[in-house]
């Protein structure tokens, strides 16, 4: 018997698949990405709990949304030395990141929904190790995008709102 520690390294992260030389010979190893292999998380605003357990490790989550929509994914209650990073993944394609230059901070990412299934990939940048939260929740569009749905305003009355990146609001 021959046994291997494979680890992924972070210029392998975008193509989900590392590839080694061990003493018997080469290897590959594909870290396919799919509803089975991924731990599905419901949308809302309870955190699902997640760890970066040695350099290197990633965490896979399953979205539950549809075509068309548009979502906020964030990592929340991270250990002081954790710098998490997102990426969300159509299939095996990256099509958002997001992360923060500060240990302890959170990483946010706004997307709009394509069709088929949609991952969060969670690590931490620098290699360092820790847990954290993970949550989605539909973006709320609360005021129009457009002059047609634009919010009218009403002199001296405050206007409250939440802005996502990629938002407009008209007024």
């Amino acid at each position: 018997f021959a046994f291997a520690r494979v680890r992924a390294s972070r210029s392998s992260l975008p193509n989900s698949s590392a590839s080694f030389a061990a003493a018997a010979g080469s290897f590959f190893c594909s870290l396919e990405i799919t509803p089975e292999t991924a731990t599905p998380i419901p949308l809302g605003p309870t955190a699902t709990p997640g760890a970066i357990e040695v350099p290197g490790d990633l965490d896979v989550f399953l979205l539950p949304v549809t075509s068309g929509q548009g979502v906020i994914v964030e990592t929340v209650g991270t250990d002081p030395l954790m710098q998490s990073s997102l990426q969300i993944l159509s299939g095996n394609t990256v099509i958002a990141t997001g992360s923060r230059g500060e240990t302890g901070a959170a990483a946010t990412v706004f997307f709009v929904a394509p069709a088929g299934d949609v991952f969060a990939r969670v690590f931490h940048s620098f290699g360092n190790t820790g847990s954290y939260g993970i949550r989605a929740r539909l973006a709320v569009d609360e005021h129009g995008g457009t002059e047609a749905t634009a919010t009218p305003l009403t002199p001296a009355a405050p206007v409250d709102g939440e802005w996502t990146a990629g938002d407009v609001d008209l007024f």
